[in-house]
């Protein structure tokens, strides 16, 4: 069975017009994110040109600041509150940009979802700011890394890896 959370509303809709009538995949609503790993992980790592519009840093500091607003107005699923019954052998991220740390240490704290040879299949956008791959590794071991490079039907490469332990351990 296929877990899959889609935090902003429109694309839960869209998912759920794809896939709401297969049985094995399983839509959620939510963010798989904290309110405390968004500050902690996300704003703290955004990189960019000075400024508000994208892609400055300020346009991605104003964003992810009006996240609780946008929850509340119903735009976005709440927080993550919904384990998968059981360990993924593959977690696929494809989130916002800087986004990934704070899934990654999300679904980190949550034992019960991952393992140490469950499998990281992550999308490295980021642009000339700064890669997610550069902010992951600035925090965690990456085991068995292999970075695809983008080819004509995607525009950024993707990682495959294993979390190996805190870079800082």
């Amino acid at each position: 069975t296929i877990h899959s959370y889609e935090g902003g509303k429109s694309l839960y809709e869209a998912a759920r017009k794809l896939w709401g009538t297969h049985r094995r995949v399983v839509l959620h609503n939510e963010l798989v994110m904290t309110k405390e790993n968004l500050g902690r992980y996300v704003v703290k790592n955004i990189k960019g040109p000075p400024g508000t519009k994208w892609p400055g840093r300020g346009h991605y500091e104003q964003y992810y600041g009006t996240t609780e607003a946008m929850i509340a107005k119903g735009e976005m699923g709440g927080w993550f509150a919904t384990e998968p019954p059981c360990k993924a052998d593959i977690i696929l991220i494809d989130g916002t940009r800087f986004t990934h740390a704070g899934i990654v240490a999300t679904l980190l704290q949550h034992d019960k979802i991952w393992g140490r040879d469950t499998v990281w299949l992550v999308e490295n956008d980021g642009g000339n700011e700064a890669s997610e791959q550069e902010i992951l590794e600035s925090i965690w071991k990456l085991g068995r890394l292999t970075v695809e490079p983008p080819s004509a039907h995607q525009d950024h490469p993707w990682m495959v890896f294993q979390v190996d332990g805190c870079v800082k351990e």
